[in-house]
């Protein structure tokens, strides 16, 4: 909660604005917010910048009740092929941080308050950008973020060295003094009003930070250089900002996990002297076990930064060249290798049908029946895209909604028994899915004797549905003919 109502670093060729309503940027020079130097490299920063108002007024205004927006990170954000940083904003993480962004067909727009406090410019960006977010509709999220990114080590290196020494110090010293300050306004005015959350955050935080001593500061500099960066790395360098500088610079390309935070670099890659997030290092690797080079290295390797797992080397090899132009890296997603290879696939559910599946379609039914003497067999055919599902069971006063199949029967007709259910897989407790290709059935008894053909509708309610969202509830008929014998 830091985002005031100012961005910067715009992409200005994106659609949000520029279509379908103008949007009238004007830039004026502001400082660059001092917070933004405390992770970049000292003195890397310009005086000013150029920023667009979006909204008339913000959390800085006091008055107006309004609190600050949010920003998501930019440390790594661009990992997957189908993010956007679309602007910046005035915020207390960062430079990079993405004030406006687009994952999948996720839009995040981190300015607080509404369209009646934005700008004209602002409001219509606003609303271009929930046309723009309409078009990635269904779109799957590629990547979840199980992982820091290699730039937040590095942005710590920078934090831990513009903040070592006397320098620090008395940096601290002035930005606690400001905290106590703005602290001070909120319980004057606590006498007399009531406090926003943030107004209250802001209260709480200055409660439990006191002015530190010289000693006290650095000997918490000494714990959270132990807290952030691995044992072997400070053996190596000891507390010296410089050092790790140094080290995570030149070995950026080949670090990997230590911690939540921690990086290190991968020794194996290194040996090869290819960094994990280049392709080529999976070809090496994959030639390195065909000709028994090295293999155990090879494999490491191979199963470190990948999300398979093969016997042989052409399997290996196989994989590689399939999804060679659809591979990308990311660290959030654990330092590995994903493939972004359209999941449009046709699933086989019966010698009679074949149902397709597409991003935009990811479940398709077809109905079809056969006839024994008096008993017809009806038969509903299902293909569900990977990462979807439909639910076949759930609480009664659950949001879920349950997939139902009915049958309009001839006089004379009746059911014999339920329809058949497919393999249910455990979704929540109480909550059972079903994914991929099933079959439902059921069976129809018909008077002895009948012939001719005879038409049954069949109806199906369902919802389709992944991790992340549902479509909307959707129902369809089938007319099923078959003749009698």
């Amino acid at each position: 909660m830091c985002l005031e109502g100012w961005a910067h670093g715009l992409a200005p060729q994106n659609t949000i604005f520029n279509s379908p309503l103008p949007v009238d940027i004007k830039y004026t020079d502001r400082p660059t917010p001092t917070a933004y130097a405390a992770i970049q490299p000292p003195n890397s920063l310009p005086k000013t910048l150029p920023m667009w108002r979006v909204l008339e007024k913000d959390g800085t205004d006091k008055s107006s009740g309004l609190s600050y927006g949010v920003v998501a990170s930019g440390k790594g954000f661009l990992d997957s092929p189908d993010t956007e940083v679309i602007s910046s904003g005035v915020n207390e993480k960062g430079i990079d941080a993405v004030a406006i962004g687009r994952q999948g067909s996720f839009m995040f727009w981190g300015f607080e308050s509404g369209p009646k406090n934005m700008t004209p410019s602002g409001r219509n960006a606003f609303l271009n950008s929930i046309v723009y977010i309409s078009k990635f509709d269904h779109a799957p999220v590629l990547v979840h973020k199980v992982a820091e990114s290699r730039d937040w080590t590095i942005a710590r290196v920078n934090y831990e060295q513009n903040l070592s020494g006397k320098a620090g110090y008395e940096q601290s010293l002035e930005q606690h003094a400001s905290l106590e300050k703005m602290a001070d306004e909120y319980r004057n005015k606590a006498k007399t009003q009531k406090l926003t959350d943030n107004e209250e955050s802001f209260v709480r935080m200055a409660d439990n930070e006191k002015p530190q001593t010289y000693e006290e500061y650095l000997s918490e500099q000494k714990k959270s250089l132990s807290r952030m960066f691995p044992a072997p790395i400070l053996t190596q360098c000891g507390s010296n900002p410089q050092a790790l500088r140094d080290y995570y610079k030149a070995n950026y390309k080949y670090l990997m996990p230590s911690g939540p935070y921690a990086t290190i670099a991968d020794e194996d890659c290194k040996a090869l002297g290819i960094g994990n997030n280049d392709v080529r290092l999976l070809d090496k690797c994959v030639d390195m076990d065909s000709k028994g080079e090295d293999k155990d290295r090879a494999l490491r390797i191979l199963h470190r930064y990948t999300t398979v797992d093969f016997a042989t080397a052409g399997e290996w090899r196989a994989w590689l060249n399939e999804n060679r132009s659809h591979l990308f890296f990311s660290d959030v997603a654990g330092y590995k290798f994903l493939s972004n290879k359209p999941m449009v696939a046709a699933a086989a559910v019966s010698k009679e049908q074949k149902l397709v599946v597409t991003q935009d379609n990811p479940v398709a039914f077809g109905a079809s029946a056969t006839c024994s003497g008096s008993v017809v067999t009806l038969k509903v055919n299902m293909a569900l895209m990977d990462g979807w599902h439909i639910y076949a069971s759930a609480p009664e006063n659950s949001a879920y909604i349950v997939t139902k199949m009915d049958a309009e029967l001839p006089k004379g007709a009746t059911f014999e028994g339920d329809w058949s259910r497919p393999i249910e897989k455990l979704f929540e407790p109480g909550v059972m899915i079903i994914e991929g290709s099933a079959v439902f059935s059921r069976k129809v008894k018909f008077p002895a004797g009948l012939t001719g053909s005879v038409t049954i509708p069949v109806t199906l309610s369902w919802q389709t549905c992944d991790r992340e969202r549902c479509l909307p509830p959707d129902s369809k008929t089938f007319n099923v003919t078959v003749a009698l014998n």
